[in-house]
């Protein structure tokens, strides 16, 4: 009985430590694509960041780094203009979601098509 106690503690001594590890980290960025993460990922990696791209399937991925390191990681990003300004196209702008589509907005449509 004295081996099964000992191997109850061991293991509850490993889960605490893990979770314990794993609440050290802070995320930075999330919902990123994969080209965002991986410029913030080598822009924190080159100054010495110790940094982790997590992927979140649909939801994109996420960008987490130890949480003494997050200060110092928004600066990095923010000097590297990280992440990039997205901006929409003509074709999400004018989506035709509308009930009735202006003449203008037709012949926008068609611009971005052609």
């Amino acid at each position: 009985m004295a081996v099964s106690y000992r191997k109850i503690l061991a293991w509850a001594c490993l889960s605490a430590t893990l979770v314990f590890l794993a609440s050290c980290q802070a995320e930075v960025y999330n919902g990123l694509n994969e080209t965002e993460a991986n410029l913030m990922l080598s822009a924190l990696l080159e100054r010495g960041i110790d940094t982790e791209k997590i992927s979140r399937g649909k939801n994109g991925f996420t960008i987490a780094v130890d949480k003494k390191d997050l200060i110092r990681s928004l600066e990095i990003l923010r000097t590297n203009g990280l992440p990039q300004d997205r901006y929409k196209t003509l074709g999400e702008v004018f989506s035709g979601q509308g009930m009735i589509s202006s003449m203008v907005e037709e012949q926008a449509r068609l611009s971005f098509a052609i």
